[in-house]
């Protein structure tokens, strides 16, 4: 298994890294995903997910997530298509809520709309984490952005994940309108 993956093989790269992953051994983590990675690139599904987890949940990174979702294929159950959906898809979300809230602090509220229960929810994420608006700003809208986002969920819905569903009907009832 070894020598296939030192050779290139995907699937035997993936295995390589999953053996690292559940050993004992003391740093194992970092050849494991070294390992992973390169699966990945091939367009290893089951790499691709692992990876965008791990990036997800250990390192806070969902554009190095969605860098490896955009690598697996369109097979399977679709839970990558959904999950990268998702991700692309709160991207772009995001950028609109910010630019509310800024719209809103720039007019004063005098004249805007109400909050609703979404915006102050919003409010309440940017007072804790005003490190990550500059971030934010920073990155233009982008109706292609969009597109591969919705592209996603909707071939995840062809596929019956509830993930896609559920990122779908918030993008449809808060954002889709305000296009």
């Amino acid at each position: 298994m070894y020598l296939k993956a030192v050779f290139g093989n995907a699937t035997s790269q993936y295995e390589v890294g999953m053996a690292l992953k559940n050993t004992q051994i003391p740093n194992a983590v970092p050849s494991s995903l070294i390992w992973l990675e390169r699966a990945a690139l091939q367009g290893h599904a089951d790499a691709c997910l692992r990876l965008a987890n791990y990036h997800i949940h250990h390192k806070h990174d969902p554009d190095t997530a969605i860098r490896f979702l955009k690598h697996a294929p369109q097979e399977g159950d679709g839970f990558a298509q959904a999950l990268l959906g998702q991700l692309l898809l709160n991207q772009y979300t995001n950028l609109i809520d910010y630019q509310r809230m800024d719209d809103q602090n720039r007019a004063g509220h005098a004249d805007s709309q109400p909050l609703t229960e979404l915006d102050r929810y919003i409010v309440g994420l940017a007072h804790s984490s005003n490190a990550n608006i500059p971030k934010l700003n920073n990155k233009k809208l982008s109706n292609n952005d969009l597109y591969l986002a919705l592209n996603q969920l909707n071939y995840a819905i062809d596929k019956n994940q509830p993930l896609a569903m559920h990122a779908k009907a918030i993008y449809i009832l808060e954002y889709a309108a305000a296009k």
